[in-house]
């Protein structure tokens, strides 16, 4: 007897695309000295990314207005400077830094604008009086760490001059330097075979499994090294009784991790189990992920909240996985059971209907 419980997930992890890695106003018009004007909350940003806040060199803080700050002292020139740290396991790319900036008549002429160091080409100018839109454009990529995004003055003739900055956005994208094309967990008798697929390999040293019985606390049971290869496979030879939830530990070079999505694996004995109900909630169509060590029919219910059941199909279990999908368009929203009843077993499972 054999029992084979397999997740099957599609993950395409090399490239999360963001328009928008950081974004900012520094606020509304202000007089007097601002209170901390250089570390303003973003109203947008990256999840991989974050960041202290900005700090500048030849800031000047009182007389501010307009809501913008300046950066003053003698003639106006001087530098804005704001780092973005990347999550570990994570790669970060810049193509625009765009803002607004407004000078004073003999105020700073020339701005430039560097990503980790890497000159960018503006566009646009800050007029006398008004602010200008400006956008630098460049290619800065594989940045890792701390990243810092400098936006430089100079030019100003006319001692007391200053500019000011505003509207702050900083687009491109995170990238994790590996897709992940699949990750599967097959329960057979007393063991659990856990493989994984991958297309992209940039920089990996090695890719731990992790083992926990909760979803929640990990444990590594097995090491494999980077090799280049397509395909990865290890194997639990000690499954814990009942649920066990594996991931997968995706190590670079210089220690920088992810981890793969959670994968469940039933092992306890029972021939009948449900692998996954998805999406859930539901609004249209829901599919159920079936797994048995025999093919047999089987009855597939849905029970509503109290109890009635709404509807019944009749179907054929493969020996293995099988998968069924469900219209349920026409349920009310609420909370729902699905039962699955087998000559020898019944199992169920719940789902939201949207």
């Amino acid at each position: 007897m054999k029992t084979i419980f397999t997740i099957i997930l599609s993950l395409v992890l090399m490239t999360t695309v963001k328009s928008q890695i950081y974004s900012t106003d520094f606020g509304a018009t202000t007089t007097g000295t601002p209170p901390n004007p250089f570390n303003p909350t973003p109203t947008i940003i990256d999840a991989n990314v974050t960041t202290t806040g900005w700090t500048g060199g030849n800031v000047f803080f009182t007389g501010v207005t307009g809501g913008a700050y300046c950066n003053s002292v003698a003639n106006g020139n001087g530098t804005y400077s704001i780092t973005l740290t990347v999550a570990p396991g994570f790669t970060l790319d810049i193509s625009t830094v765009s803002f607004q900036m407004r000078r004073t008549a003999t105020g700073p002429t020339v701005i430039n604008v560097s990503v980790a160091g890497i000159p960018f080409t503006v566009a646009g100018s800050a007029p006398n009086g008004s602010f200008g839109s400006i956008v630098a454009s460049g290619t800065a990529t594989s940045l890792a760490g701390d990243v810092t995004v400098t936006i430089t003055t100079s030019g100003a003739t006319g001692a007391g001059q200053n500019n000011r900055l505003d509207n702050v956005t900083i687009a491109g994208s995170t990238v994790l330097p590996i897709k992940l094309e699949s990750f599967t967990a097959t329960s057979r008798t007393n063991i659990v075979n856990l493989d994984w697929k991958v297309s992209s390999e940039i920089n990996i040293s090695k890719y731990e499994v992790e083992r926990s019985n909760n979803g929640t606390e990990f444990n590594s049971i097995s090491t494999l090294t980077a090799r280049n290869s397509a395909n990865y496979s290890s194997v639990d030879n000690t499954p814990l009784s009942g649920f066990n939830y594996y991931r997968l530990k995706i190590v670079e070079n210089d220690g920088r991790f992810s981890y793969s999505d959670i994968q469940k694996v039933k092992v306890d004995g029972k021939s009948l189990s449900i692998n996954a109900v998805y999406p859930n909630p539901a609004s249209d169509n829901i599919t159920l992920s079936i797994n048995n060590n025999s093919s047999t029919e089987a009855i597939i219910q849905i029970i509503d909240f109290n109890g009635r059941t709404v509807s019944t199909r009749k179907v054929t279990i493969q020996d293995g996985l099988t998968v069924k999908t469900f219209n349920v368009s026409d349920l009310t929203s609420g909370f729902y059971v699905l039962r699955i009843m087998t000559k020898d077993e019944t199992t169920y499972e719940k789902f939201v209907k949207l």
